[in-house]
């Protein structure tokens, strides 16, 4: 693998697809190991608060969500039951997918902050495995979600950062070669006007 290439190139691709399919197999055999918990399919405190307040807003009582809740998640939440109903199963699947495009973003950091494929590949296969973060994608709570929207924001802000340098290190360029160009104009003319003045006092 180039460490020199660029995030969106073939071994950059390759990279990324591995972490995700890596991180989704072992979230999907975290959901088969928790799927026989009696709160899988019942949940209870955050999480079912969670739920309840989805199940409001999917009903379209919006004002109901309290302040101290995530009101994302609990859109989002809304969302999934618009989708799957009370199919808790499908909606932790579908958490478990998020979790593994989070770690796709852990190792985009990684590259961005070092440029190197070995140091993403560090940083994937540990978010990964990271305990907690599987554990918090298998649960009706807002962690997952949160994970992904920082990584989002951070990488966000990294590429319009790199935008802009690139941005003035062309402007600083163009700027360069204009007053190369204009310098050199200058020179010729003045070799021009002294070679018409020596001309000029030759002929005298």
């Amino acid at each position: 693998m180039r460490e020199t290439e660029g995030p969106w190139g073939l071994s950059g691709w390759r990279l990324l697809a591995f972490v995700f399919v890596l991180a989704l197999l072992v979230r999907l055999v975290y959901v088969a190991e928790i799927f026989d918990n009696p709160f899988f399919f019942h949940p209870v405190v955050d999480s079912k608060v969670y739920l309840d307040f989805a199940s409001e807003v999917s009903q379209g009582n919006v004002g109901d969500i309290p302040q101290k809740k995530a009101p994302l998640y609990t859109f989002f939440l809304a969302f999934c039951l618009s989708l799957f109903g009370k199919r808790l199963l499908f909606i932790r699947l579908l958490q478990m997918v998020l979790g593994a495009f989070n770690c796709c973003l852990v190792a985009l950091l990684a590259w961005r902050l070092w440029r190197r494929w070995s140091c993403a590949m560090l940083a994937g296969l540990m978010a990964v495995f990271y305990g907690p973060l599987i554990f918090f994608d298998g649960e009706l709570l807002p962690a997952g979600l949160q994970v992904t929207a920082y990584c989002s924001l951070l990488l966000a802000w990294f590429w319009w950062r790199d935008g802009e340098a690139s941005a003035g290190t062309g402007a600083e360029g163009a700027d360069g070669e204009g007053s190369v160009g204009s310098a050199g104009s200058e020179g010729s003319e003045g070799s021009e006007g002294s070679e018409g003045s020596e001309g000029s006092e030759g002929s005298e």
